[in-house]
Parts: structure tokens; sequence; C-alpha cells
């Protein structure tokens, strides 16, 4: 029963598994020519049934098989070929000593005791060969070596069993253990491709190229062709139903990978049988069909190809999803760009943020603004007349863009130190401060002294850093104020800084607060032109 399973799955039973159908095959004479029409599945329902009295008549039944595809096909057609092949695989050594065994030379020589000859319980033996019908009434024989084969190569071992023990049972291959994966192409621009591919698969392993496609449904069986020397011959063997079980698990990316493992399956016919010989010869019939069905897969994309039609929500996700996973493949240098991108946009927004609660905790910035002007030649008057211009400064926001290296803002306590050094400064100093502020703000370097008055809240971040940094080189020193133990000295240069939170001034912090301002008071008096005031807004 195994031998004959095991003869339907190799390529040469492929004819001879089921009865001949002539009107499938149109073959309308078939049953004028054959009269006794024979196959694997009759003879293996006879087995079934028991209707085998002795393994003479399981031969002669399958002697007839092979006869009449010879008769009816030519014994140089590829039908009787394979059956001839059929009958060399299937008679092997175990069977032969199968049919010895039916003699009563037998009988002289003692065999190992099985169920008719030992008192003791049976138990069924692990030993491999072919087994007697159950008919024949016969024991067990040692068995040869050699082993019937799946067409992967893996030999078929099975216990024998006497006349009176329980029926054989099939061993089942286990399922695979593999983790299920996707079927679906990581590019989705290929999917239609597969698609494609696989209605290419399916036409080709139809019934009506049976004739030209039968050498290539399996994988190659060295032991069961006896061609020992295929796999060193052939390094990369590949066959139909491999194809058809990449195709199904996802292996290929796209059709030109399909299309080349179809082609090594050709390769690999020709490269082992040579040009007389008749698998090579349907191998070139079947490979000119396959190129005939592939040449129409232009056509076929363009009648298949989606619509641009509105996505349901379903599909948008589906859509999405393949998105995502086609953006994990970008390369790395691409991916290095993105990043640098996004991280220089955090950047900028963080720079933002900062300088918006910069503004909102200084709300005296915006209470008292100090005016910066420039004096006039020596000798000159005053310019009493206050012009305001709005065009001749920028924005602070703007301006502070410019500098290359990012410097901290100013404060409203180092713009009030500002204003009391520059008042404070001579001739001299004074006119470097104010081409410090001509070469910070190109706009002013064409307007007059008289005309310069500008608000300190125009100057830029970065001209103000040099005015701070000028204004401390060349301040003149402070006169020394009278402290006692109460006192705290202020943390600005300037007279006028804020103490601490929550610490009252001392007597003598108030008084030197009045004189600094009334010091103040009388310079502005006495019209000196660079004097900076606050401007209540």
């Amino acid at each position: 029963m195994e031998r004959i399973r095991s003869a339907k799955k190799i390529k040469d039973g492929k004819w001879f598994t089921s009865p001949v159908d002539p009107v499938a095959m149109g073959l309308p004479t078939y049953f004028e020519i054959i009269k006794q029409p024979m196959d694997l599945s009759a003879m293996e329902n006879k087995l079934k049934l028991n209707e085998y009295g002795s393994v003479n008549d399981f031969v002669r039944d399958f002697d007839l098989m092979v006869n009449n595809a010879v008769k009816f096909n030519g014994p140089a057609h590829v039908v009787s070929a394979a059956s001839l092949s059929l009958r060399q695989y299937f008679f092997q050594p175990q069977v032969q000593a199968l049919t010895r065994r039916e003699e009563p030379q037998d009988a002289k020589k003692p065999k190992k005791p099985t169920l008719a000859t030992s008192s003791k319980p049976a138990r069924r033996e692990s030993r491999s060969g072919a087994a007697p019908p159950k008919s024949a009434g016969a024991g067990s024989a040692s068995s040869p070596t050699t082993f019937p084969l799946h067409p992967d190569g893996v030999p078929l071992i099975r216990r024998d069993s006497a006349a009176n023990d329980r029926p054989k049972r099939e061993i089942h291959r286990p399922p695979p253990r593999d983790l299920p994966y996707s079927h679906r192409p990581k590019k989705k621009k290929f999917s239609l491709e597969l698609k494609f591919c696989e209605t290419v698969q399916d036409e080709i392993l139809k019934n009506k190229y049976k004739t030209i496609a039968w050498p290539f449904y399996d994988p190659v069986d060295p032991v069961a062709l006896n061609i020992p020397t295929y796999h060193k011959v052939i390094k990369k063997p590949m066959d139909l139903s491999t194809i058809s079980k990449n195709l199904k698990e996802g292996h290929y990316e796209n059709a030109k990978s399909y299309y080349n493992d179809v082609k090594l399956m050709f390769d690999n016919c020709y490269k082992f049988n040579p040009e007389t010989d008749e698998v090579n010869r349907v191998g070139k019939l079947f490979q000119k069909t396959f190129e005939e069905i592939w040449a129409g897969k232009q056509t076929w994309m363009d009648e298949h190809a989606p619509q641009s039609d509105p996505q349901s929500p379903a599909s948008a996700a589906a859509s999405d999803s393949e998105q995502e996973e086609e953006e994990d493949e970008i390369d790395p240098e691409t991916e290095a760009q993105q990043r640098l991108i996004a991280i220089q946009q955090q950047i900028a927004a963080l720079s933002g943020e900062a300088n918006q609660i910069i503004t909102q905790t200084l709300p005296g910035a915006k209470r008292a603004s100090p005016k910066v002007g420039s004096k006039k030649n020596k000798g000159a008057k005053p310019n009493t007349k206050s012009k305001r211009s709005s065009n001749v400064g920028l924005p602070s926001s703007k301006a502070s863009t410019k500098p290359k290296k990012k410097l901290p803002p100013i404060t409203f306590a180092q713009k009030q130190e500002i204003s009391d050094a520059i008042a404070s400064l001579g001739d001299v100093e004074m006119g470097k401060a104010v081409q410090i502020i001509r070469n910070g703000v190109p706009s002013l370097k064409d307007v007059n002294d008289d005309e310069m008055e500008l608000d300190i809240e125009t100057i830029p971040d970065s001209v103000l850093h040099e005015l701070l940094k000028f204004t401390r080189q060349h301040k003149p020193p402070k006169e020394d104020i009278p402290q006692d133990d109460e006192y705290e000295p202020p943390r600005a240069k300037t007279a006028t800084s804020r103490p601490k939170k929550n610490k009252p001034m001392s007597k003598y912090e108030q008084e030197a607060a009045i004189n600094n301002i009334q010091a103040q008071l009388g310079k502005f008096q006495h019209g000196v032109s660079g004097s900076i005031s606050p401007t209540n807004e």
C-alpha cells in the first residue's frame, strides 16, 4: 500500500494516478484500443478490499497498466518512457523477495518468529521493507538497505505486521512550526506584479499543459530516478512546487525574482538533460508556452491597475501602514538628513519659546525705554528739540537673528547700566560709543549727529553687548559710600539698582539713591546732550 502511494508522488507516477478520461483528454479511441484499463488507484482499491490472492496477481495488474501505456502511446512516447521508469522503480529487491517467499523452498529455512509461529503475544517489529498483502499470510522478511522515498528524499520506513495484527496506520507529518508571516509584499508598487505572477503560476499548472509540464511539477529525486550525479551537476535545483511555495509565502519581492526562478528551472533542465532527451524537448516546449503567457504582463497590468477612487477609511488606514513600511526602508543618508532637519526645527522652536518667556518675565522693559542721544562736535549747543524717527531702528527680534554667535538677551538692568554709563562719558568716549551704534545699525550711517536720537529698545542686542563692554571699560570709578553692618552692596554697578527682595533699604542706601537722582537731574538741566533719560510710555 505504501509502495503505491509513494509511486503516485514521483513524477513518473503522475500519469497513472487515476483512470484515463477519454473525454477530458481528447482520446475518443482509447477504449477501442485498450480493453482492460488499469491504473494505480484501481490497484490500491483492490489491495484495500483484499482482492489480490497473491503477489503475482498484483504484478500482473501492474504489467497490464504498463503495457496499456506502451500499446496506446507507442514505445517512443514520453508516457511510455514514464511507465517503464515507474516499473523499474517499483520492482526493487524487496518486492522480488516477497515473490520468492511464496515458493515451497522457503519452508526449509527457518524464519524469524512471527505471530503465526510464536505462542507469545506478537510485537510489531521496527523493520523496513515492503510487507505482503493481508491475504498472502506470509511473515515479514529482512529488508535490504534501500527504502522507498518521498519526493523530497526522506525514506519511508514502516513497521512490519502479521496477518492477524491490526491494520497499519499512516504516519502524517506534523504541520510546520514556522511563525506565520504576512504574505503582503513590503513594496506596495510591486504588489500588482506579484498578483500577475500568481496568475501565471495558476495558468501553467492547469491540466492542459500537463503533457509538457510533468517533469517540473516536483523536486528531482535522484534516488527514485536513479540519477546519483544530479546534485553534483545542478547546484541550485528548482521546480514548480517550490516556486508556488515561495510565491505563497511572500519570498519574492517583485516579478523579476519570480521570473528568475522559473528561468533557473529551465536552465537546470537543459544543463542536465542532453538535447536528444525527451525531457529536454518538452522543457523547451514548456518554456515557449511560459514566455507567451509572460508576454501579456503589461496588458494585464494596465487592465488591473487600481483606479484613483476615493478611499474608504479602512483602505486609507491600510495605505498609511504601507506608506509607513516604505518610509522605514529609507537609506541611511536620507534618514540622517531628516534627523538633522528635525533637530534644527526643535532648536528654532525652543529659541522662540525662550525669547517669549524672557519678554514675559521682564515687564519693566515696556514701562521705561531709555533713549540714547549723541553729542555734537565740541562747542555745539544741546539739541533741545526731540525728534523721534520711527525708521532709524530695526526690530530687536529680527536683529537677534543676525549675529553668527548666539548671545544672551540684554536685561533691563543692563540697559539701565548702559544708559547711566553713557551719561558719564567724555567727548572722546562718547564719539566712540556713537560709532559703535553706527556700525551696528546700518540705517544710521547717513544720519547727522544733530538729528540722531533713538530708543535703546530699537538697538540690536549685539550692539548693546558691545556698548556694555565699552562702557564698563571707560566708566569712571564710583565714589565710596559709607556703609554700616546692615548695608548690602548692590549687584549692579549703577546706584539705582534695586536691593534684594524682602529687605528694606538702609538709611545710607536711601541717601545714596537720592543723591544719585539729584546728580542725574543736574546733568540733564545743564544740557548734556549725551544723557539718557527714561521715557515713560
